[in-house]
């Protein structure tokens, strides 16, 4: 009877899993809206409930085009710009989706116009790979969904409740990995600081096994300035998509998406390289950057980039000591340099001309960059691994070779290639 039970402990024990955090970027998090107007109704996508919906039910795949309505509750007015129509400010509600987990699965909900898309599944590939691999959810993989509209100045508000997730995945003198896709990694560097200054280092030592960085502008993105300067916010990342926004809607947006500010490039990164370059011959660079937004009469933008150069990373230490850094490669390598026009407007004959500064990069996120911070953080007991996958920015999140990878970090050694193969990028 005593084999029998101490056979069972090291059965169990060999079953043990390595919990995980899941924390995703921007965008990433499924942000739920409602109208609390009896007199109002959203004619659109969004439809006539009262009910709590996704913010995605309003985006379309219209013509191999993404109309962008339903989105920020910091427009003065809530304006679809496909049907013209507008909600007042205070009939529209918004909230993060209760459940952490499909908050960061099913942005899009049971809609129909987007439901197809593969990119509203997000984290939803690496959670059923893990549960096909022995983890509960919630007692072993869980997410902690945020309100990514916010300014870095306000993530600390939520990292008491990403320590407690941390504290309770950790029970049983376990280590938890936190993944973080995107600016999602910026988030935790930030988050891991926090912690060690106010719960100190042991802390961490005890309850972080790894921080994984998936494809992570820990530097900032090059693009970022010309979609902000142009409100072409998703064509800088998706080649057909465009977003229709109001007129003169890019100070709302920066209003709306501050924490978009967050990944504005770190001149201690990308030093003097040109990031937007106007017809009339100004050339702005990550250094000069606020100098030239007050010249162009983008005096709001100007102020954020002022606030946000003290949350750049280059001054921020890593005090986890085991880090793994994925980044994707998909041939559209460089970085992309805007040319726009007087009116800050994109040039028409060229959305943006490409500068070959760097060797390759996701679109989004140049090697480099990583590169950085990889020669920063990984020294002294230090363990890094850095690996590129031929994938994008987003997708990267459900590439095969990225997955096998993070089941092997997370020392699984019976690796099941079958869910591995039954995976399908749409």
């Amino acid at each position: 009877m005593r084999f029998a039970v101490l056979l069972l402990f090291f059965i169990t024990l060999g079953l043990a899993v390595e919990p995980v955090l899941l924390v995703p970027g921007i965008f990433g998090t499924r942000l739920d809206y409602r109208l609390t107007c009896s007199d109002v109704s959203h004619p659109t996508l969004c439809g006539y409930s009262k009910k709590w919906d996704s913010l995605y039910a309003n985006i379309g795949l219209v013509s191999k085009e993404l109309i962008l309505g339903c989105f920020s509750e910091a427009f003065s007015l809530h304006c679809d710009s496909r049907y013209k129509t507008c909600h007042p400010k205070k009939c529209f509600e918004t909230r993060i989706h209760p459940n952490s987990l499909s908050a960061v699965s099913n942005l899009c909900g049971d809609n129909f116009a987007c439901r197809n898309i593969a990119l509203t599944k997000y984290f939803g590939t690496i959670i059923d790979l893990l549960v096909e691999h022995g983890y509960k959810r919630m007692t072993d993989v869980d997410a902690i969904p945020y309100d990514f509209r916010k300014s870095p100045d306000e993530w600390e508000k939520f990292f008491p409740v990403m320590l407690a997730k941390i504290r309770r995945l950790s029970k049983g003198n376990r280590k938890v990995h936190v993944l973080a896709h995107s600016n999602g990694g910026a988030v935790v560097t930030k988050f891991f600081t926090w912690m060690k200054n106010n719960h100190g280092q042991r802390l961490i030592d005890e309850t972080i096994n790894s921080a994984m960085l998936i494809a992570t502008p820990i530097g900032g993105a090059p693009i970022i300035p010309g979609a902000f300067l142009t409100g072409n916010l998703l064509a800088s990342t998706i080649p057909w998509a465009h977003v229709s926004l109001p007129g003169k809607s890019i100070y709302e947006l920066s209003k709306g998406l501050l924490g978009l500010t967050a990944i504005w490039p770190d001149p201690a990164v990308f030093g003097d390289i040109p990031i937007v370059k106007w017809t009339d011959g100004t050339v702005m660079t990550p250094g000069n950057a606020e100098t030239v937004l007050k010249k162009k009469g983008r005096d709001y933008l100007a102020k954020q980039v002022a606030s946000i150069r003290k949350h750049h990373l280059s001054s921020y230490d890593m005090p986890v000591k085991n880090l793994f850094f994925a980044h994707g490669h998909d041939k559209l390598t460089t970085v992309k340099t805007w040319t726009i026009n007087k009116d800050n407007a994109p040039k028409p004959a060229s959305k943006f001309v490409t500068s070959s500064l760097f060797e390759s990069g996701d679109g989004q996120v140049p090697f480099e960059s990583i590169k950085y911070f990889y020669d920063k953080w990984c020294i002294g007991d230090t363990s890094c691994v850095m690996k590129s996958y031929v994938t994008d920015h987003n997708s990267i999140v459900s590439d095969k070779n990225f997955l096998r990878d993070m089941l092997r970090h997370l020392n699984i050694s019976n690796v099941n290639e079958m869910a591995l193969e039954s995976i399908s990028i749409q």
